[in-house]
């Protein structure tokens, strides 16, 4: 599944609510909770521009720039843990085509919760390699992320009050809504300095 953005449970809560009183009883209405923590890209974080040595930094200066191409992800769960399996794309361009060069680039990946604290943060090292005569390299790489199951669960959104039992020998088993909790969120980035934070804020 590629990340992207999701709609806040609340919302989804209150359209699901109407849609289940305009629902016949012969179609029940059934809901699936993922356990699965939400995926993002840090907005500022996603982008890193590399200058020459020298007092200015300005676009005449630039070396490269790195960013964040893509991020897909595979979670599966058991008794003790939900995993999410990322596979993290990133790209980068450079100004001069000359000679084969392999710059290495900084990917932070954090899980956090109630998008403020952070629970794990690791940080990975990918090379992304220019052939002589190329101004763009690639490089991805893939990382487990673990929480714990009870962790998910005791996250996870109470629908109870909205789930119908399919009847016996009813060949109709109604619709699936799977909502995803917002609690935990794993965010993915460049892992910048202060000055490159700047440089983003104010490009």
């Amino acid at each position: 599944m590629a990340y992207g953005s999701y709609i806040r449970p609340s919302v989804l809560f209150a359209l699901l609510a109407l849609f289940l009183a305009s629902c016949s009883t012969s179609r029940p209405f059934h809901v699936n909770i993922s356990l699965c923590p939400a995926i993002s890209v840090a907005k500022y974080a996603n982008t890193l521009t590399h200058f020459n040595k020298g007092p200015r930094r300005n676009i005449g200066s630039v070396n490269y720039t790195a960013q964040i191409q893509g991020v897909t992800e595979n979670c599966t769960h058991d008794e003790q843990w939900v995993t999410t399996r990322l596979k993290v794309e990133v790209g980068s361009r450079r100004m001069s085509a000359l000679g084969n060069r392999i710059v290495t680039i900084p990917v932070f990946v954090a899980m956090t919760r109630n998008n403020a604290e952070v629970l794990s943060k690791q940080i990975h090292q990918v090379p992304l390699s220019f052939k002589s005569g190329e101004i763009r390299g690639r490089g991805v790489f893939e990382v487990p992320v673990r929480l714990s199951y009870a962790a998910a669960l005791e996250a996870a959104p109470d629908v109870s009050a909205m789930r119908e039992k399919t009847k016996e020998g009813d060949e109709d088993e109604g619709i699936t809504a799977s909502l995803k909790p917002s609690v935990y969120e794993i965010v993915v980035g460049i892992q910048l300095s202060a000055e490159d934070v700047r440089y983003n804020l104010t490009f």
